[in-house]
């Protein structure tokens, strides 16, 4: 697979099951390879975030749908680490926008 994963470029719908300014841990439906990196956006209780993340850990889901992804943040700016810290990350449903890491640009959520 290449660095972005095999869908750069397009979105990816997941479920958090874990965010924090560390990191995110979020089940996935596609598969991406350790170390991928990509562009995430998200909305997290009305508020905007972006960051980048590489997957740092991965698993299939017990049921064999999807897979369990770690991901650990690659620097966060000011607001994107206000908004983890304003926000409730307990469980959220959110949109990953994959671009190849070395080319990676803000689009809207």
């Amino acid at each position: 697979m290449n660095a972005g994963g095999p869908h750069s470029g397009s979105a990816v719908f997941g479920e958090v099951k874990d965010l924090s300014i560390g990191g995110a841990q979020v089940w996935l439906p596609e598969r991406f390879s350790l170390f991928s990196k990509m562009e995430v956006l998200m909305r997290i209780g009305g508020l905007d975030f972006q960051g980048r993340a590489e997957v740092v850990g991965a698993e299939v889901h017990p049921t064999g749908e999807g897979y369990r992804y770690s991901r650990r943040w690659l620097g966060l700016s000011n607001h994107a680490k206000a908004t983890l810290s304003q926000a409730d990350c307990s469980q959220l449903t959110y949109r990953f926008y994959l671009e190849p890491f070395t080319n990676t640009k803000a689009r809207a959520a």
